[in-house]
């Protein structure tokens, strides 16, 4: 064999050898970049689902706060002799005058005020509506969930009532004379209707833009005390840039859960994914700097013939 021919044999052996280096040194690459992604993006993530959870403690101050206002309005005037005749009389036109629908929406932010019989019969007041000259009629569904309501007195009963449509905050209270002397006529229930508006503006409250998720919370969740109950608290990786919370709400009676919805940007997850890949194309450089180093000088740029 020639010198020619060996010299040949010998490049091709070098390329061969160099080709699986280039392949070893692309596979080092990206095993680099797995490991470095799962370390520092791990860590970021647990760290930016931990605080987003933690916003559910503002919604949970944000229900309790409702449900304090609602509380304390239905306490009030629930010992009151103007509902307790209005409840003996069956007379839905004292309702009207007093609990003005009207000014049951823009003083106390109430969707529907409802006076029970003992049966749990409405026999004045509901949905307060566009008119100022009455209520609406309270809807099926509602009206059922209504009849279901306990109390004792003296105190009040509050929780999410579940109905077709939408859940209603709802606060209730037992019927006694202005002197505080009884028997109860009934009941005096007040409720804030959370459908988006109403929940938009309790997020607002808490600094934080809400809507409804329009499903149940699926899957294991963290738990969170509140003046409703335990809430259910999970978060959900929507995509790179956007993380939900979920926050579910027990229904009374056994209806269904209502369930918020907060989306957050994710700038934590953006700087970790960037940190986990600089370090990857670094590495690559200096491997590629090496292996060109290490370059046969005679195997550099084109040959002739």
């Amino acid at each position: 064999m020639d010198t020619g021919s060996v010299r040949a044999v010998a490049t091709r052996a070098l390329r061969c050898e160099y080709a699986w280096v280039g392949a070893a040194f692309v596979v080092l690459v990206v095993v680099a970049y797995v490991v470095l992604r799962s370390v520092t993006t791990g860590t970021f993530d647990r760290l930016e689902r931990e605080n987003v959870s933690s916003q559910a403690d503002r919604i949970a101050a944000s229900l309790s706060y409702e449900r304090a206002l609602i509380g304390n309005f239905v306490l009030t005037n629930s010992q009151w002799d103007d509902p307790y005749d209005a409840i003996v009389d069956r007379d839905p036109a004292a309702i009207v005058v007093a609990f003005p629908p009207q000014q049951m929406r823009s003083s106390f932010g109430l969707g529907a005020v409802a006076l029970l019989d003992h049966a749990g019969t409405v026999v004045g007041g509901g949905m307060v509506g566009r008119s100022a000259n009455g209520f609406d009629p309270v809807s099926a569904s509602l009206g059922a969930g209504l009849a279901k309501i306990t109390t004792r007195p003296g105190t009040t009963s509050c929780g999410v009532l579940a109905a077709v449509g939408a859940h209603y905050l709802f606060c209730a209270a037992q019927v006694i004379h202005t002197d505080g002397s009884g028997p109860a006529a009934g009941t005096l229930v007040a409720l804030k209707t959370l459908d988006a508006a109403g929940t938009a503006a309790i997020g607002h409250r808490a600094g934080l833009v809400m809507g409804l998720a329009g499903y149940r919370l699926g899957g294991s969740s963290a738990r969170l005390s509140s003046a409703l109950g335990p809430l259910g608290v999970r978060t959900v990786a929507v995509s790179d840039r956007r993380l939900d919370l979920l926050v579910s709400v027990p229904a009374v009676q056994g209806g269904s859960p209502l369930v918020f919805e907060i989306a957050f940007g994710r700038p934590v997850h953006q700087a970790a994914e960037r940190s986990a890949q600089r370090p990857a194309r670094d590495r690559g450089r200096r491997d590629a700097a090496r292996a060109g180093a290490g370059r046969p000088a005679g195997d550099r740029g084109p040959r002739g013939g």
